[in-house]
Parts: structure tokens; C-alpha cells; sequence
């Protein structure tokens, strides 16, 4: 699972040879190096692409003019700055980094019933995530990172790896989302280090 996660910073270094797909390289090694998550390296990767598509990345004050003037959420915009900061610090060039923030939204909950028509009509690998995540309140970024031996098949205690600096915790599964997994788990003979869920590319 892990070399599937790193493989997207690999991939780029393989395919991309230009001088400022480099420099996007760079940073995201800088982060790999660093400890960042995979997910947070993939996500800059994909804002620094994005920007160099529109503005020159070595010219901050066109990077904060295109962001300002982009049609796009201050929540996109954002992540964009603070994709564009690593940038900065990675090749010593200096900008006034704007300040976006996302605005507040209610959530919205689908109804039981709702869930439930879901995993009913999802395939078996999608529809038993959801139904953990229903009893858990997993975050799908936690749903990846479980392995076999973070659960307890007979009494259905999960011991999630945390996201974001989560304090650890103890999970129970209600009991068809407990056979759901042990047939899952047996159909695709899981191993006690094996992700559960592998990779959904």
C-alpha cells in the first residue's frame, strides 16, 4: 500500500523532465523527507500542477494574482497558497502569502435509510468501508491505513491508526458490519499486515 501511496511522487519524477516539473519534485521530496503524510504530499503535487498550468511558479506575485482573480472557492484557494508556501521555501523566493478562509457550512446527513440503500447497492469492497465508517466515524483517509491486525474479527474492536494527531481509540462494529468484513476479509484471504482495503486506484 505504501509504495502504491509514494508511487504518484515517482511517477511524476519518471515522466516529467522539465526543469520546473523539477523544482515541483523537489518540494514534494522535501515533504517525503520530512514526514509529511502521503495524502498531503499528493495534494500539493496536484495544486503546484494546477498552478504552473496558468502563472510562472518562480514569479510569486503572479501566482497571487492568477489565485485572486481565478474563479474558484476560498477554500480551493486556500490549499492553492498553501501548496505555493512549500514552493517558496523550497527555492528561497519570497511573497505575502493571502489569506483565504473556507467559509462554514452545515453538514449535510443523509438519513439511515439512505446509507443503508447505499452500501446495499455498492460492490462488496466499497459497501463494507461505508458501513464501517457509518459505525465508526472513520475519516477515509483512517479506512485506508487500516490493517488486519488493527482489528479484532471476533469482537469487532478496531484500533484505528489516528489522522491529524487523533488521540488513539478503541472502535466497535455493530455485528452485520462485523460479518460483512469477516466475509470480505476471507474472500480476499487478507494477511495480518495487509491493508484491508488495499488501494482504490
Amino acid at each position: 500500500m505504501k509504495s502504491q501511496q509514494t508511487s504518484y511522487l515517482f511517477q511524476k519524477k519518471n515522466s516529467q523532465s522539465s526543469t520546473k516539473n523539477g523544482k515541483i519534485i523537489e518540494v514534494l521530496w522535501e515533504l517525503k523527507k520530512t514526514g509529511r503524510a502521503e495524502a498531503t504530499i499528493k495534494n500539493t503535487g496536484k495544486a503546484l500542477h494546477a498552478l504552473e498550468k496558468h502563472c510562472n511558479l518562480d514569479n510569486p506575485e503572479a501566482v497571487r494574482t492568477w489565485i485572486a482573480t481565478a474563479d474558484k472557492s476560498d477554500g480551493y484557494k486556500r490549499n492553492l497558497c498553501s501548496s505555493y508556501d512549500h514552493y517558496t521555501r523550497q527555492h528561497g523566493l519570497t511573497w505575502k502569502k493571502p489569506k483565504y478562509r473556507e467559509s462554514a457550512k452545515m453538514p449535510k446527513i443523509p438519513t439511515e435509510a439512505k446509507i443503508s440503500c447505499i452500501i446495499a447497492n455498492s460492490p462488496t469492497k466499497l459497501a463494507t468501508a461505508l458501513s464501517i465508517s457509518r459505525d465508526t466515524g472513520l475519516r477515509p483517509v483512517e479506512l485506508t491505513r487500516l490493517k488486519l491486525k488493527d482489528i479484532d474479527p471476533t469482537k469487532g474492536a478496531i484500533h484505528p491508526e489516528t489522522a491529524k494527531g487523533g488521540s488513539p481509540r478503541v472502535l466497535k462494529l455493530k455485528n452485520a458490519t462485523l460479518n460483512m468484513l469477516n466475509k470480505y476479509i476471507a474472500k480476499r484471504n487478507i494477511k495480518p499486515n495487509d491493508y484491508i482495503f488495499g488501494t482504490w486506484e
